[in-house]
């Protein structure tokens, strides 16, 4: 899979995120991800600071 087909794929898994959350859940959250790669079946994300990557880790494991 090439990675902008990934890029799109996480796109549109934060169109139905942004869906199912009040817009300051999202805007905390997931409004700053951005992929990184894709590797062995895992997506790896970027998170603005320490404590939003461990809050994704525990959400999404």
């Amino acid at each position: 899979m090439e990675f902008a087909e990934i890029e799109e794929l996480w796109n549109k898994i934060l169109e139905t995120i942004k869906e199912e959350l009040s817009p300051q859940a999202y805007n905390s959250w997931f409004s700053q991800t951005k992929v990184v790669k894709f590797s062995e079946n895992k997506l790896i994300i970027s998170a603005p600071g320490d404590f939003c990557k461990d809050w994704l880790e525990n959400i999404i494991p």
